[in-house]
């Protein structure tokens, strides 16, 4: 008691006096009430209501209802029976209530005890279950090498390019593996399912066995039932015959033994009247007595002794008398054993033979159903045999009628094959001047295309060595002009606008065709402008220019220069854009779009001398 007092007395109670005695100070219930509200398991306001008065049964009770409710809060198992003993001071109630309230409070602050493992638990390793493959559907190398690298990291470029096999094959097994998984649980699922189907149909099967076999058994039962009811009725009817017998027996030696006590009694009283003392006699006795025999009634009642006594059996006659009986009476109980033989006998026969009768019966039902059933069977045999032969009969029959129809189609088709060929090699024969016209027709044709194409094809060149040569003037002139190289800038600008086509100036709208005379004369310039004469010639102080035979050749030196100088070598551009491009690109406008040659030609050359 002392830790609980030493408890309860404690700081973390809050008590408002000391506790000295359990049984006396906790009587009431108002300390309880404290400890709970200072543990803040009940309101502050909880006290207000309360009262310290141990006399007072009702405020006790009171008190306690409250501390009742704590104890509900806290989680305290109680009895009311403990209330009850802590109010009247019993010893040791109030510490068996504190006892649970102390742990209830000092397990409330600590952490939930860990579960215990059950000695049950198994170690047996888990179900394998793959994890998810996000990335089995990016399998465009070429996608997602641009999305995880960037254009700097060359070197994991260069490593991913050369494991794109291992990737590959890779995706390739996981692909396999998953295949043969989900072909496997196809197959487990097939399985579980066929074996759900055996052993449904098994189950069917088995109540179906079960059903018939207690339909069997309730027929027999059936069976078996009426055989005892009708064996009972035959025990019935034959023991109600013996019953009957019996009565029947009795009643007769009931009426026979009536008769002979009525028979007796009438002897006696004729002689008691013969002898003059019957009833008769008597009632007469007042007239006057006539005796109808000549001796005296004691004479004869002598006489009748005397008789009586003559007629006493030996011990000779008693016992032959006896051994008589005894022999009568085993000769009756052999005959009676004799008798109940033969009927039991009769009756064993009589169900043997009914017995054998009935096997007689079924044996024959049995034959009638067999001969039945064996007529049926032929009688089907048959039909399916007669069946069967009017089948063969008749494919015998539709296979030589085939064969033969065979043979005539076979002889009209190689006859019409024949027809047939020489009537197409006549037409063909006859279409040769046709064909071979179709034929140079579709020539033309085809050649006609090719010129297009070609035409379209320098087109696309002429076009494309244009845009190249506008580049090559725009950088030549930024490089002369302003005496510096192109910024990093300027040349994304100009890639740019070399990319969208927009470095050359919008073409001219077309003009309309040229006629012959035109034409020549576009053929003269440009064989002047290929030879550097005429109107093309240099100027007399700048000397002899070697003739330009093929344009592109001086394009593809300044391109080559124009490399060098972007590197920052040190290389001397064959002729400046203004001595090369202007006839160049005159060429190039004549020939795109039909302009006069002459005009073109002749403007370069004015300025050039008013320079």
């Amino acid at each position: 008691m002392s830790y609980l007092l030493a408890f309860i007395n404690s700081p973390a109670c809050g008590l408002s006096q000391p506790c000295k005695s359990l049984e006396k100070d906790l009587a009431s219930g108002y300390r309880f009430a404290e400890l709970l509200v200072h543990q803040k398991v009940l309101p502050a306001d909880s006290l207000t209501s309360l009262r310290d008065v141990p006399d007072d049964l009702d405020q006790c009770l009171h008190n306690y209802d409250t501390v009742c409710k704590g104890l509900d809060t806290l989680g305290v198992s109680y009895k009311r029976a403990v209330i009850g003993k802590c109010i009247s001071g019993h010893r040791g109630a109030a510490a068996s209530l504190l006892m649970p309230v102390k742990k209830a409070l000092a397990a409330r602050g600590q952490p939930p005890a860990p579960p215990v493992e059950l000695s049950t638990a198994t170690s047996r390793y888990k179900k394998f279950t793959r994890e998810p493959l996000t990335d089995w559907g990016s399998d465009d190398f070429m996608q997602r090498t641009m999305d995880s690298r960037k254009p700097e990291q060359w070197n994991l470029i260069d490593m991913d390019v050369h494991l794109r096999k291992f990737h590959d094959e890779q995706r390739r097994q996981e692909r396999v593996q998953s295949e043969k998984e989900e072909k496997d649980a196809s197959a487990a699922a097939e399985t579980r399912a066929g074996k759900k189907v055996a052993q449904l149909l098994q189950a069917r099967e088995k109540a179906v066995f079960f059903r018939s076999w207690l339909d069997d058994g309730d027929r027999a039962w059936r069976a078996n039932q009426m055989v005892k009811i009708e064996r009972e009725r035959s025990q019935l009817r034959y023991e109600l015959a013996l019953r009957t017998r019996r009565g029947n027996v009795r009643d007769q030696e009931t009426f026979d033994s009536t008769v002979e006590g009525m028979d007796g009694v009438l002897g006696f009283e004729a002689n008691m009247k013969r002898l003059g003392i019957g009833n008769e006699v008597q009632q007469a006795a007042m007239g006057p007595q006539l005796s109808t025999l000549a001796e005296s009634g004691l004479a004869y009642l002598e006489r009748i002794e005397q008789q009586a006594r003559d007629q006493v059996m030996t011990v000779e006659a008693k016992a032959e008398m006896l051994d008589t009986l005894k022999q009568k009476a085993h000769m009756n109980q052999h005959a009676r054993h004799e008798r109940e033989r033969r009927r039991r006998k009769m009756m064993v026969d009589q169900q043997a033979s009914q017995a054998d009768l009935e096997k007689e019966r079924a044996k024959e039902q049995l034959l009638e159903r067999l001969m039945e059933d064996g007529k049926r069977q032929r009688a089907t045999a048959l039909a399916r045999w007669e069946k069967q032969h009017a089948r063969e009969a008749s494919l015998r029959e539709r296979k030589v009628e085939t064969d033969r129809l065979r043979a005539v189609a076979a002889v009209a088709v190689d006859k019409g094959f024949d027809e047939l060929t020489e009537t197409c090699r006549a037409q063909w024969e006859q279409d040769a001047p046709a064909r071979a016209a179709a034929a140079a027709e579709q020539k033309k044709v085809n050649h006609h295309k090719a010129v297009v194409r070609h035409k379209k094809a320098n087109l696309v060149i002429e076009e494309t060595i244009d845009n190249l040569l506008s580049l090559v003037v725009a950088v030549t002139t930024i490089r002369s002009d302003e005496g510096r190289g192109l910024t990093l800038s300027e040349w994304h600008g100009l890639k740019a606008d070399f990319v969208k086509d927009r470095l050359r100036s919008s073409p001219p709208p077309p003009t309309p065709a040229l006629s012959a005379e035109s034409a020549a004369e576009i053929e003269c310039e440009v064989e002047s402008l290929l030879a550097l004469t005429g109107p093309w010639a240099p100027p007399a102080d700048v000397g002899e220019p070697a003739a330009i035979e093929d344009p592109v050749e001086p394009c593809v030196s300044i391109l080559a220069a124009l490399a060098a100088a972007a590197t920052g070598t040190d290389a001397a551009i064959p002729c400046r854009p203004a001595d090369l491009g202007e006839p160049l690109g005159s060429v190039r406008v004549c020939m795109v779009y039909g302009e006069s040659l002459t005009a073109a030609a002749r403007k370069p050359a004015a300025e050039g001398e008013a320079a």
